[in-house]
């Protein structure tokens, strides 16, 4: 694995204004060396030659086009590389791109060569440690602001990243998330003629009922619209029954994240949560938790889930069950 520092290019290149120097190098010749102190700090278009160890400098050069940072450079020599522009851009280059690519490699076919690959869709802060996992010991800089990474590695690597990206980046879609919160009984005969559901709920009642939930009903059903891969929150109270004034209503809050397969149903949800709920009519009670979670679940498209299922009270008798449905429109 390369050092850190040399992966860090997206946050330096990513906040460079978007310009580019309109005319060559052959147009106007270095300026003399001594200039007065001032001019660099007014961020006047300075002469920078970078002498490359081992990179190659037409290979630099075609990166930093295809990027369009804001500077010109020109090709001097095979590893040689004049970059014109403000002190602080042509210095950001260098640390940033040029650290990331100038780094030992080898010859032949598995020789390295810098590509830079746009990433359309996929969330451009969470590729790095993606891409990275199917090519360790490629360099990588990625570029947040033009959604697009700099991979310094040999073809293979290159490949590996190509083809990771050619199944996870593609458009995004609008997910529903159903909450589903089911209030219930723990103990006792439990009987599958008891369960008050809609009918497309009914399969998960005869399961909770086979493990010993009984009475159940819907307390409440609740739709979060949702884009595939952004965070959500859905946070409330669920009164358990008509009277208005009662004291054991449960108080809710969980959020998490979707993700979808490419051209498949195939779904996956990590997802937080806290419920909590008084038992007792006193309205000085302390709330109980009825239940927390933290957990990813890989699931499809449609399918129901039981996700939280616990007793709410000891003393009651009381159960609560949280049972998730993800589906896309």
């Amino acid at each position: 694995m390369m050092p850190v520092n040399r992966f860090v290019v997206a946050a330096a290149l990513g906040i460079l204004p978007h310009w580019m120097v309109g005319y060559g190098f052959a147009q106007e010749p270095p300026k003399p060396a001594a200039q007065p102190s001032n001019r660099a700090d007014a961020g006047d278009p300075m002469l920078k030659v970078v002498t490359l160890k081992h990179a190659d400098a037409h290979s630099v050069d075609s990166t930093l086009k295809q990027l369009g940072v804001p500077l010109s450079s020109s090709v001097t020599g095979p590893q040689t590389i004049v970059l014109r522009g403000s002190p602080a851009d042509v210095q950001k280059v260098i640390d940033t791109l040029i650290a990331a690519v100038d780094v030992p490699g080898v010859t032949g076919k598995s020789a390295r060569s810098p590509e830079v690959i746009p990433v359309r869709h996929y969330p451009i802060k969470e590729i790095g440690g993606l891409v990275r996992s199917v090519a360790q010991k490629a360099s990588l800089a990625v570029d947040e602001t033009r959604r697009t990474i700099v991979v310094d590695g040999t073809e293979d690597e290159r490949r590996a990243i190509r083809e990771v990206l050619k199944q996870i980046d593609s458009p995004t879609r609008s997910v529903k998330v159903h909450l589903y919160f089911l209030r219930g009984a723990i103990g006792g005969a439990s009987s599958e003629k008891e369960l008050q559901l809609p009918a497309d709920l009914l399969p998960v009642g005869k399961t909770l009922v086979q493990n010993g939930f009984g009475r159940l009903s819907l307390i409440a059903p609740i739709v979060i619209g949702v884009e595939e891969g952004q965070h959500f929150e859905s946070k409330g109270r669920l009164q358990l029954d008509g009277d208005t004034a009662a004291a054991d209503d449960l108080t809710f809050n969980v959020e998490g994240v979707v993700r979808l397969a490419s051209g498949a149903d195939d779904a996956w949800l990590t997802l937080r949560g806290r419920m909590l709920g008084k038992y007792s009519r006193n309205k000085d009670a302390e709330a109980e938790t009825v239940f927390e979670l933290d957990t990813s679940v890989a699931t499809k498209l449609g399918n129901y889930v039981i996700l939280a299922a616990a007793p709410s009270s000891t003393a009651s008798g009381d159960a609560v069950a949280l049972v998730v449905r993800l589906t896309a429109e």
